[in-house]
């Protein structure tokens, strides 16, 4: 509810109840964060990996340590928007939350904008947000 706290959140349906996720993004709005504390089994699919010195079995969107622990997370932040706006936020709303909310956190004003003397870094997405192309100060790195 503070206008000075900026509110993180890993919109996966894992880490927090869809209702809370969306209801903390409604309180918050341009100060809502997405994030995604994904490990390096991000995409990979259902399997064991490790994370340091310990195995993690990720089954769908959720990885656990043996003993049931959440071990991070297997979001991509691709999907994190996608969820957000499942949830009923505008695309545009969840894109802010994203790139600009984040840059804010970080003092960092000259991210998360298209802006010339901004630097090109920029994420290239279809109609249903999906990853098309990741650009890298200006040079193209990957193409879907």
């Amino acid at each position: 509810m503070r206008p000075d706290v900026t509110v993180q959140a890993i919109v996966d349906g894992i880490h927090l109840a869809p209702e809370v996720a969306y209801a903390a993004f409604l309180t918050a709005r341009e100060r809502f964060c997405l994030v995604s504390d994904a490990m390096a089994a991000a995409g990979l699919g259902d399997g064991t990996y490790r994370l340091g010195s310990r195995h993690v079995e990720v089954q769908g969107m959720t990885a656990r340590l043996p003993d049931g622990t959440l071990a991070g997370s297997v979001l991509t932040m691709d999907a994190a928007v996608r969820n957000l706006v499942t949830l009923g936020a505008s695309e545009i709303e969840a894109l802010l939350a994203a790139t600009r909310a984040p840059a804010r956190l970080l003092a960092r004003p000259n991210l998360g904008l298209l802006a010339p003397g901004a630097p090109a870094d920029v994420v290239v997405l279809n109609d249903r947000l999906e990853v098309r192309a990741t650009l890298v100060d200006g040079h193209e790195l990957h193409r879907a």
